[in-house]
């Protein structure tokens, strides 16, 4: 038995804005995947895309940057004005994917495949497209990966026990990644020669009984700058800590290091308790852990968030028509934080936590109406 589907796509948003950057983006792709099943328990499948991607943008801004008064004299530390610069760039692609699939008996099967992926050039419409930090003349080139995925879905125990695995490797090519300047104190957008990314994932839902389920998963992440030699500095970094000075800003080399927002562990495990027939209310508890991950992708040692675990409750009934809940979140009142942003010289090279909406256990009531 033969598959085989074909389509095609066009897409041209255009966005004229009344403010100074006026981008556009143009993407058209022809598509099609085809499946052969040689048996009841073998599918053999593959896909193609051919893609072609536009975008251009123009730049009209005035930025000043002064030292911070309080800090400092407030003297103009640099002008970037740009009055009506245009940029464009082009690229076509065929990228695809791979793959086999195997029924191992009614209930297990088991997948390997490998797929190429494109993400199309990207500007900094925020400031002038020149080259700094660890830019190239922009457009950005584009972001190009190759990834590999062996993976088991079964259903066990009499349809009660749903269990899946997955295993996977993924290398990318020019990697967009936004940076804080901390010199001209700016995000800027720039993209890493190379990065690897791979882990193992594994999810459960077990139907202990009518009443009660017990679910989760956990997954491992190691995803490291394999190639990264000129990467921005972080805040007050020395020269002894790695920093260099170069025309066009200070850099350091991060080869080797985990990439920002990366835990190597996160853990999720939650159940669910069903009583009462009328309005089928429930008791819910999730727990929720990660491991020590960076929050800064020039890697400050400031930056470090802790392993932590997080307890959530909720108790709430349901209908056809209504549903309600209260809930806790955050239950022992574990405090962390989901990101940072440094300021550069102008702002006295502070560090700013960004915090979550349940950094301290908060309480809560949430009712929906269906129609």
């Amino acid at each position: 038995m033969i598959s085989l589907q074909v389509a095609g796509r066009f897409s041209y948003p255009f966005k004229l804005c009344t403010s100074v950057v006026n981008p556009r983006n143009t993407n058209a792709a022809i598509f099609g995947q085809l499946n052969i099943h040689p048996n009841e328990a073998l599918t053999l499948f593959t896909g193609l895309r051919f893609l072609k991607d536009e975008v251009d943008v123009q730049l009209s801004r005035v930025a000043n940057t002064h030292n911070n008064s309080y800090v400092g004299d407030g003297a103009l530390i640099s002008d970037r004005d740009v009055n009506g610069l245009k940029n464009s760039g082009s690229h076509t692609k065929l990228i695809g994917k791979a793959g086999v699939q195997y029924r191992l008996s009614n209930s297990v099967s088991g997948y390997i495949s490998f797929s190429k992926g494109f993400k199309g050039a990207a500007f900094n419409t925020s400031f002038k497209f020149d080259s700094h930090l660890f830019l190239t003349e922009e457009p950005v080139d584009p972001e190009q990966s190759d990834s590999y995925e062996l993976g088991l879905r079964s259903l066990l125990w009499d349809q009660r026990l749903q269990l899946n695995a997955t295993l996977h490797h993924t290398s990318f090519e020019g990697l967009h990644l936004t940076v804080r300047d901390l010199e001209n104190n700016r995000n800027v957008l720039g993209s890493i020669p190379r990065v690897i990314s791979k882990g193992l994932e594994i999810d459960f839902l077990a139907r202990l009984s009518d009443s009660f389920s017990f679910q989760g998963g956990v997954g491992y992440l190691d995803a490291r700058y394999e190639d990264f030699s000129n990467a921005n500095c972080y805040s007050r970094q020395t020269v002894e800590q790695g920093c260099q000075s170069l025309v066009g800003g200070n850099v350091q080399d991060l080869s080797g290091h985990r990439l920002a927002q990366a835990p190597e562990w996160k853990i999720v495990l939650g159940g669910k308790y069903l009583f009462g027939d009328q309005y089928n209310q429930y008791l819910q508890v999730n727990w929720r852990v990660q491991s020590e991950t960076h929050l800064d992708s020039a890697g400050s040692p400031e930056a470090i968030q802790a392993g932590y675990g997080v307890v959530d409750v909720s108790i709430g009934a349901a209908s056809k028509r209504y549903s309600g809940r209260l809930f806790v979140e955050n239950l022992f009142d574990k405090q962390y934080v989901s990101g940072t942003t440094i300021n550069g010289n102008a702002g006295g090279d502070l560090v700013m936590h960004v915090l979550p909406r349940d950094f301290k256990r908060h309480f809560g009531a949430e009712v929906k109406f269906h129609f």
